[in-house]
């Protein structure tokens, strides 16, 4: 009695086999190298951005420097010095003239204010709400940046730039 044979492969087996030995490492090679460049594509898109957003801070940070020191300027003006409110009102205005949709507030050191740009001169004016901003003003001598709030008066997202008078 004869041994009993191993079963034949089939041709269709065969290249079956043959095309999957082949196309499997190409697919895991191909899928390699996609996924690779993916990640730098991702890295490079990431460090733009980070570019982008150093590049706006830079700017925002010279403007609010600049804004800084031209509103200490204002607050130094003959007008202030002699308490003349009406005098500092035009000095205001014209300064504005430069940042249209922005205004100027004078406020105490309990954050009543005692001029408001926004408001109509012999208007009443509410109290300032960003307290803290005033606080370390008054406390260091040194400008001082709120954070984002809503504003009082114009009910929007406002960020105060506090100076010393």
């Amino acid at each position: 009695m004869a041994p009993p044979s191993a079963p034949k492969s089939t041709l269709r087996l065969r290249l079956t086999l043959l095309v999957a030995g082949t196309l499997l490492p190409l697919i895991v090679f191909a899928s390699g190298v996609v996924y690779l460049n993916h990640m730098r594509a991702r890295d490079a898109a990431f460090e733009r951005v980070s570019e982008v957003v150093r590049a706006t801070r830079l700017v925002l940070d010279t403007e609010m420097r600049g804004v800084t020191l031209a509103l200490e300027v204002l607050a130094n003006t003959q007008a202030l010095q002699r308490d003349d409110l009406v005098g500092f009102r035009a000095n205001a205005a014209a300064f504005l003239k430069n940042y249209p949709g922005q205004s100027i507030s004078l406020a105490t050191r309990d954050g009543r204010q005692i001029m408001n740009t926004n408001i109509p001169e012999g208007e009443p004016v509410p109290p300032r709400i960003n307290r803290r901003s005033i606080e370390a003003v008054f406390s260091t001598g040194k400008p001082d940046y709120s954070d984002l709030f809503i504003g009082s008066v114009t009910r929007k997202p406002i960020i105060t730039v506090s100076v010393p008078v």
